[in-house]
């Protein structure tokens, strides 16, 4: 059995995100985009260059609580590569995409093949933060919800407001 030593991790940042508890450590380089702000909470350095607009906080808040509740009365998707075939196949809904995703590579067709199938996308500001509005121990570059379940009449509301965010002036 190989037997590694692993060292203690120093804490850089602590905070909350979305009500949920963020801690990075020097092990990890988990948000290289994010700086902590006065009030403890995050923001963005730098806008990743795939997204396409910017989603206010509310509308935000608004689409992760529909997922949490979609995660268990619905049906999600999870990963970029399910994302992708959802949207290719036409049952796709909603799109979360992640802005601080690495290589961003990963997750830059998203946003192009949302607009040209026609289905609203949203960011958030982590793929720790989707991952576990789904209810995942780990990270996910991005989701889909594929039927609204419960939720159904409110993803039909925020998918309005998305339209209306993203109509083109």
């Amino acid at each position: 059995m190989l037997s590694v030593e692993v060292p203690e991790p120093k804490i850089l940042k602590s905070g909350v995100s979305h009500d949920i508890p963020v801690i990075v450590c020097d092990m990890c380089n988990a948000y290289p985009h994010w700086e902590m702000t006065s009030t403890g909470g995050y923001k963005t350095m730098a806008k990743p260059f795939y997204q396409t607009y910017d989603v206010p906080e509310e509308v935000m808040e608004e689409a992760l609580n529909i997922l949490e509740l979609t995660a268990s009365t619905g049906k999600i998707r999870k990963g970029t590569n399910e994302v992708t075939k959802a949207l290719e196949r036409g049952i796709a809904k909603l799109v979360y995409i992640a802005k601080d995703v690495d290589p961003p590579e990963i997750v830059a067709h998203l946003p192009l093949l949302s607009q040209e199938k026609e289905v609203p996308h949203v960011y958030v500001p982590t793929k720790h933060v989707l991952g576990q509005t789904c209810g995942l121990e780990v990270p996910s570059a991005s989701v889909v919800i594929v039927e609204g379940g419960e939720a159904e009449e409110s993803l039909k509301t925020l998918v309005q407001k998305l339209l209306e965010l993203v109509k083109p002036s």
